[in-house]
């Protein structure tokens, strides 16, 4: 595992991983009862809870299942303790209708001894429902 050392650190190499395919890596940095929220619509596939490490392996396996991501890009992290706020922007084109879009995210991640313990997700939900309508 990396070392690293605040919050902020401990998120910025999880983004590092993620976007290096590193998904073994990332899942150093979770804590055993972590909690991804995935806030999409019901035509979004990877709208829902998943929780503990099994379930946040199954979300990043369901990615390329459901979705080509051509853009990936956190660009503004916001320290607050605890809590870190991410702002970035994505692409993202179904693997089942071929539509595409770019648009912005919103991910909120909260730490407990420097792992993360639950992460919110917030994609672009226009841009995301509009792929996956028929």
């Amino acid at each position: 595992m990396e070392l690293v050392g605040t919050n902020l650190d401990v998120i910025k190499t999880t983004y590092k991983k993620f976007i290096r395919g590193d998904i073994a890596g990332l899942m150093e940095h979770y804590l055993d009862d972590v909690v991804f929220h995935y806030i999409g619509t019901p035509l979004m596939p990877l709208t829902g809870n998943y929780e503990g490490k099994a379930g946040v392996l199954r979300f990043f396996q369901m990615i390329p299942e459901h979705l080509e991501l051509f853009l990936f890009e956190p660009r503004e992290f916001y320290d607050a303790g605890d809590t870190i706020i991410i702002l970035g922007r994505e692409g993202a084109r179904s693997q089942k209708t071929g539509k595409s879009y770019e648009g912005h995210f919103i991910h909120i991640a909260q730490l407990e001894n420097g792992k993360l313990k639950r992460l919110r997700l917030f994609p672009d939900t226009a841009g995301g429902t509009s792929i996956f309508s028929e």
